[in-house]
């Protein structure tokens, strides 16, 4: 909060009337017609006068008879309409909507919270308009200040109330009982006669939502206009909607290549990163600072994620290049991960190099497989049991596939049975919830097994296979069509929890 802030509001811009008109052509417009000989004769509130089409006279492309609420083409102004016939209720037309009114004023931007009204309650065909107050934000480079309006019992009125928080727009003017909706920017170009013109928000969006999300952090940081003019908007997205970690993002430092922790040769792929995936970089050049294949490096920590590679290395002692060096590939980490992990829960736990990093990786991951499935728990089924209801929403099927979650560490041991694969050794990984263990089956034969997936917590396909991990046969078309089909339906759901989290982020 600013001190003496109600000094703000001292000659405080008025809505003009270019910025009212504004408001109003945002609203939709209508044509409320009757019915003449061969057309029809219109009042158009966009060409604010009566007007003719019939077809006889006209010239258009326009359908000379209408229908009631349907969208049609004014041909004198250009401007879409909705058809209304004249004598259907006009009066009970209303209409509303949020706006954000931008107003330069003393190297200030001051953004005006707006409910805006529209109305047909008069006797003309004209609407009528009606404005209310919700909401105030000033910015200066360094300092914003909010207010709301409010009524005021000593003064018995409204007036501009400062607030202490620094919040958002509040949620209604982002959301309704139908789902998204925005509020909608007038005049967004009045930042260009203040002191907050570099600051790159139109750049950013032009979205009043995210604008004014956008200027309350660049308020606190500056430096955030450098990231979006050089281009990593996925970076600054996250960061303006609250996903950002302070540490990640060295906002002291004017050197781009500082402040986001990049190598100079990394900028075109960091440029396509999130918040997420810079964390990620971040860690793969302060453990391989040399790396020359860090794309692929960063692809493979991203996927399995920072907590996966860490724990390779408590377990290992070993450092990134040499986890990288021994583990190759994807499908070969995994695998890798999965030995190491079972074997340190073994009575004796991980021996020495030569058990660390196995010459017969398959051979000794089969082995410690075997003792681990002897070895599983009973407390794995009640886990599991519970886990069942859990991973329903991440079922998904097709017209001939099927998924289903285990019920119990027997049908996960069994699964790996009959399909000669691993999948037994992850019983407790996925009674625990560090990672979820799911079965296609063949619509004909729900019971018999398939293929299986794992799919990480952050909604991603860790891998999926069939019988010895098609080492005898590749992929049938079905489940390569299905796994594509299955990544889109879970980034649906990873969507669907990042926007609940930033909802939750902005009303908390």
């Amino acid at each position: 909060m600013i001190p003496n802030a109600n000094s703000l509001l001292e000659n405080l811009p008025r809505i003009n009337r270019e910025q009212e008109n504004a408001i109003a052509d945002e609203f939709p417009q209508y044509a409320f017609y009757e019915r003449i000989k061969n057309g029809v004769e219109y009042y158009c509130t966009s060409c604010h006068r009566w007007q003719k089409n019939s077809s006889d006279m006209r010239t258009f492309s326009v359908p000379a008879i209408w229908k009631h609420n349907q969208l049609y083409t004014c041909p004198y102004c250009g401007k879409q309409v909705v058809a209304k016939s004249a004598g259907r209720g006009h009066k009970t037309l209303k209409n509303k909507g949020h706006f954000i009114v931008y107003t330069a004023y003393k190297q200030r931007l001051y953004a005006f919270v707006i409910k805006a009204y529209q109305s047909f309650c008069n006797e003309e065909f004209e609407p009528d308009y009606y404005l209310s107050n919700q909401y105030l934000y000033v910015f200066k480079k360094n300092h914003m200040q909010r207010f709301n309006w409010t009524y005021d019992s000593n003064l018995r009125h409204n007036i501009w109330h400062p607030l202490k928080t620094d919040k958002g727009l509040p949620q209604w003017s982002y959301m309704t009982n139908t789902g998204y909706e925005d509020s909608i920017a007038i005049t967004p170009e009045q930042i260009y006669e203040t002191d907050l013109k570099y600051s790159e928000m139109e750049t950013f969006s032009s979205r009043a939502y995210t604008q004014i999300e956008y200027l309350i952090k660049y308020i606190k940081h500056n430096n955030l206009e450098y990231i979006v003019k050089a281009g990593f908007l996925g970076i600054a997205n996250d960061i303006v909607l609250g996903l950002s970690n302070s540490k990640i993002i060295k906002w002291k430092s004017n050197n781009l290549l500082k402040m986001l922790g990049i190598r100079k040769q990394d900028i075109n792929l960091v440029k396509l990163c999130n918040i997420q995936e810079l964390k990620v970089y971040q860690y793969a050049i302060k453990n391989m600072p040399n790396a020359d294949n860090i794309a692929e490096i960063v692809k493979i920590i991203y996927r399995f994620g920072i907590d996966y590679i860490e724990e390779i290395k408590n377990l290992t002692n070993l450092s990134m290049n040499q986890i990288f060096s021994y583990a190759k590939t994807i499908q070969r980490l995994s695998q890798w991960k999965d030995y190491l992990y079972m074997a340190s829960k073994l009575p004796g736990g991980i021996g020495g190099i030569g058990e660390i990093k196995p010459k017969n990786l398959q051979a000794a991951h089969d082995r410690v497989l075997a003792e681990s499935n002897f070895l599983a728990k009973k407390h794995q089924e009640e886990q599991i049991q519970n886990r069942f209801k859990q991973l329903q929403p991440l079922l998904f099927e097709t017209n001939e596939l099927i998924m289903k979650a285990p019920e119990s560490g027997t049908e996960i041991i069994l699964e790996g049975k009959m399909l000669q694969h691993c999948v037994g050794g992850y019983v407790q990984r996925h009674a625990d919830g560090k990672t979820n263990i799911l079965f296609i089956r063949k619509k004909d034969e729900p019971d018999m097994p398939y293929f299986t997936v794992e799919v990480s917590n952050d909604y991603q396909i860790i891998q999926c296979h069939g019988y010895k991990n098609e080492a005898t046969c590749a992929k049938p078309d079905e489940i390569i069509d299905f796994e594509k089909r299955y990544t889109d339906f879970l980034e649906e759901l990873k969507n669907e929890r990042n926007q609940r989290n930033a909802v939750c982020i902005k009303t908390a």
